[in-house]
């Protein structure tokens, strides 16, 4: 059984969406709990140098997601480009991510 191109691309454009929303979603999390963890050095009596060990982790895993996204980003144009080369539906522009931004991450990276 076959499906139709375009039934596949809108599954995958679904699932594409699902995972960059959850990528933000955990990349916010991580956020918070930094954000915690520092409330409680600021806050609090513990001593200023208490728990960096944690922080040093914590801010790592933050770099790797924001690395995932740039990946996901990435793979999201790539399938862009896939999907109007083997359509030949043209790109009007109005997909995303748009150039602009895969520009940015490709800086940052």
């Amino acid at each position: 059984m076959s499906m139709h191109v375009e039934h596949a691309g809108r599954r995958v454009a679904a699932n594409l969406a699902a995972a960059e929303d959850l990528a933000n979603q955990t990349l916010h999390a991580h956020a918070t709990l930094m954000q915690s963890m520092m409330d409680v050095r600021t806050q609090t009596d513990v001593a200023p140098y208490e728990g960096m060990t944690a922080v040093m982790r914590v801010q790592s895993a933050m770099s790797k997601l924001v690395e995932a996204q740039a990946d996901i980003a990435k793979a999201h144009k790539s399938l862009r480009d896939d999907f109007t080369r083997i359509t030949a539906v043209p790109d009007d522009g109005t997909r995303c991510p748009t150039e602009k931004y895969i520009g940015a991450v490709k800086t940052a990276a």
